[in-house]
């Protein structure tokens, strides 16, 4: 990312604020490893991530940003799975698998819906509340649901998208 120097310290343009903050979203707000990507201090991206040094404008940037960035994983995931057919001896069938994988769950995360691992993980959240509570499991998916932000529908489907 591009920065200007003033007094010695690094200054930041509202887009690349919001393009960090986007990457952020996108490694689930780990910021050592956004700050290891994208080159800016963690320390920086904490203050912005709590809204510490960048105009409100920046956020919604992000917004625009992580929609932009969704996209971009999307396509990705589309060109990955439709090389994997020619590519399989090379890089082999489950590098590539995993590639597609990792960037559909970056747009998932982005597009504010649930990762398989989420899901999964909000499932046995509820057979573990309605084994050890006895509450019913329509119950059970209303408070997980409500716990981890997405919708009981999301908890009941198998799908991800």
């Amino acid at each position: 990312m591009a920065k200007t120097e003033k007094k010695g310290k690094r200054q930041y343009s509202d887009s690349e604020k919001a393009e960090a903050l986007a990457l952020l979203d996108a490694n689930e707000r780990n910021i050592s490893k956004t700050s290891r990507q994208c080159g800016i201090p963690a320390k920086t991206l904490e203050n912005w991530a709590k809204g510490r040094g960048a105009h409100p404008e920046v956020a919604k940037m992000g917004e625009v940003k992580k929609r932009e960035l969704a996209d971009k994983l999307e396509e990705l995931a589309h060109q990955i799975i439709d090389a994997a057919p020619d590519k399989i001896e090379k890089a082999g069938l489950k590098d590539a698998m995993i590639a597609a994988g990792t960037a559909i769950d970056k747009m998932q995360l982005l597009r504010g819906k649930p990762t398989a691992i989420i899901n999964e993980t909000a499932r046995n959240t509820v057979a573990r509340i309605v084994k050890e509570t006895g509450l019913t499991e329509v119950r059970a998916r209303q408070i997980v649901a409500a716990q981890f932000g997405i919708s009981e529908s999301e908890l009941v489907s198998q799908e991800v998208m």
